[in-house]
């Protein structure tokens, strides 16, 4: 038993005896004197003195534990007072029936009740409550048998038996009663001790989180300022800065600098998301007209959704539909939802974006005829790095940030975002058209409060900031649409039919099909495929001299790939050297024994066999 149990245990008996003491001494000073006149009708004159004694010395050591129970003394020994003061009240009616009949007496009831009394009020350790009702069983049979005043033998043997029976009973209810309270002490100070342990470990987890967002942010925002001296020299180069560039030397460095980008727009992503995590992202309220934007915008991306043979339709309800929002921000939410429209689009297909204008609050819809998703994923896809092709012949790439992102931002507006997926994936944005909600006391209802100022936010740097100049081009901005409806994979080499062999490369990512075809022309003739299926029937249909794939990619994957290639006597004899970022030493061993003849860790050339 700890310390702390000891001391809680002690603690919660001695109030509880005190109250039980309480009550028996209001209880004994209203019927003991009452008792008195039973005397002086029924007892002999002789016995009187004796009873009334009794009587007296009971009252008044009933008056003088008034205020014992209140000293320092009860709670030292609080048990031996209110047991010896028990065995007190019982020895008076035990008195009593040596004068009143002995043990055929009727009076042996008031012995039950003190029995039922103790029962009721006191927590007793064991060895007390057998003491106790020992003694009171022996103060009313001792005295009587040895004055003989025994009676009719079947009355005093019934009212032993009775007196007998209600202490066993009440002494077994007082012992479960003390062994359970102890039990409720000791579990209640369990819960607490494990809930102080919960808190302390719910505060420690809230710092470690806290510590993990601003490292987080600290840490991606750090990463801009290498970034910007990457890109801003091949920007340079681009433009002819450096000298004249080689048609190759263009085509690389523009991959380069895309790249570049696309980095500096998922950190851009990560910042955000952490801002949000923090309660830190401030918004730039201001009205705008949508209806405006959205023409705009889409009039923008269209040209990119054709590429991939995409009809992009906007239906506007109204002309105008003014909304007061930070169209900055909505903007990320909108291409996302169009990006993602055209990577799961195919080609010839169809996305519409209506606008429709309800009154007090304004939807912007986007809807696809592309793949949808499973119906039971419409909420688990805005969860932060969810993705619904997450195993290993991902068809679609992609970090999983853009829809939590976008649903932040919106509820962020004190609006909604929803999906549905039935013949194809829609989205629905729902916003507050007035400003009124925009107010801090109604977003600290909503949930940790933002600062919405109606000014510049605070982190912004101006045009000297390499991230918010890019994010201002349209090249920046539409990024991840422009990589979806990419078309083109490689350039095609005038010579190329000169070439002594073929490579073939799977990838679907058309910057590293790009990155193997710089790396192989000089010696290749090298065709492309987007996917493990094409691939196997590009193999068998050119019989390449070298074949270069990923290992996670849509269809089938790398490792499906080399098996049926194995199995093939018209390919089985092909080196293939698989691409691959992951680390993971089991899945090389496993395409080592499938027929992987070499690995290449992206981006790097080096092979590892």
């Amino acid at each position: 038993m700890t310390t702390n149990l000891q001391d809680r245990w002690s603690s919660w008996l001695i109030e509880r005896n005190r109250r039980g003491m309480r009550f028996v001494l209001i209880i004994t000073l209203a019927l003991y004197p009452a008792f008195g006149v039973l005397d002086y009708l029924l007892a002999p004159r002789d016995a009187l003195p004796i009873l009334y004694g009794t009587r007296l010395l009971v009252a008044v050591t009933t008056l003088a534990l008034f205020g014992v129970i209140q000293r320092p003394l009860f709670a030292r020994h609080f048990n031996l007072i209110s047991s010896t003061y028990i065995l007190l009240a019982a020895s008076g009616i035990s008195v009593m029936t040596v004068f009143m009949g002995g043990l055929e007496s009727s009076y042996y009831a008031g012995l039950s009740l003190v029995i039922v009394g103790t029962g009721l009020l006191f927590v007793w350790p064991m060895h007390v409550v057998l003491a106790v009702h020992v003694l009171i069983l022996l103060s009313f049979l001792v005295p009587n048998l040895l004055l003989a005043h025994v009676g009719n033998r079947v009355d005093a043997l019934s009212n032993l038996a009775f007196l007998m029976a209600t202490a066993i009973i009440t002494g077994t209810g007082q012992i479960v009663l003390f062994g359970s309270q102890r039990k409720q002490i000791v579990d209640q100070i369990a819960l607490e001790e494990t809930k102080a342990s919960l808190e302390k470990a719910h505060d420690e987890l809230k710092q470690l989180d806290s510590f993990k967002s601003q490292l987080f942010a600290n840490i991606t925002h750090e990463f801009k300022t290498p970034l910007a001296m990457v890109l801003a020299p091949l920007e340079l180069m681009l433009q002819g800065e450096m000298g004249p560039l080689s048609t190759a030397q263009q085509t690389t460095f523009q991959s380069m600098f895309r790249s570049g980008l696309k980095l500096l727009k998922m950190i851009g992503d990560l910042l955000d998301l952490s801002r949000l995590e923090e309660s830190k992202l401030r918004l730039k309220v201001a009205e705008q007209d949508l209806g405006e934007y959205l023409r705009g915008l889409v009039a923008q991306v269209q040209p990119l959704a054709e590429r991939k043979g995409i009809e992009l339709q906007l239906l506007a309800g109204a002309e105008r539909s003014v909304v007061w929002c930070d169209i900055e921000r909505l903007e990320r939410v909108f291409l996302n939802l169009l990006s993602n429209a055209t990577k799961f689009t195919p080609p010839g297909g169809h996305i519409k974006v209506a606008l429709l204008d309800l009154g007090t609050t304004v939807q912007v819809v986007v809807q696809d005829d592309g793949p949808g998703f499973p119906p039971d994923k419409a909420e688990q896809i805005f969860e932060r790095f969810y993705q619904v092709d997450m195993g290993g012949t991902r068809r679609y790439g992609g970090t999983g940030i853009g829809l939590a992102l976008a649903k932040e931002i919106v509820e962020l507006h004190g609006g909604n975002i929803r999906a549905e997926s039935a013949g194809g994936a829609r989205f629905t944005v729902e916003l507050i058209k007035d400003r009124d909600h925009f107010r801090l006391e109604v977003l600290e209802r909503r949930g940790p409060s933002r600062d919405v100022p109606a000014g510049s936010r605070a982190n912004d740097r101006g045009l000297m900031d390499f991230a918010v100049q890019m994010a201002a081009r349209d090249e920046y901005r539409l990024l991840d649409i422009a990589e979806a409806t990419e078309r083109r994979v490689s350039l095609r080499d005038i010579d190329e039919h000169l070439r002594p062999h073929v490579a073939l490369v799977v990838d679907d990512t058309p910057d590293i099909i790009r990155l193997v075809h710089t790396s192989l022309r000089s010696h290749f003739k090298v065709i492309s495929a987007e996917d493990g299926l094409k691939g196997l029937e590009m193999a068998l249909k050119e019989r390449p001299s070298l074949i270069v794939a990923d290992l996670m990619m849509p269809g089938i994957d790398g490792l499906e790939l080399t098996r049926r290639l194995r199995a093939s006597e018209e390919t089985r004899h092909i080196p293939i050297l698989m691409l691959t970022a992951k680390g993971d030493l089991d899945a090389r061993v496993l395409g080592l024994e499938t027929g992987v003849n070499a690995y290449l860790a992206k981006p790097s050339r080096r092979a590892s066999c």
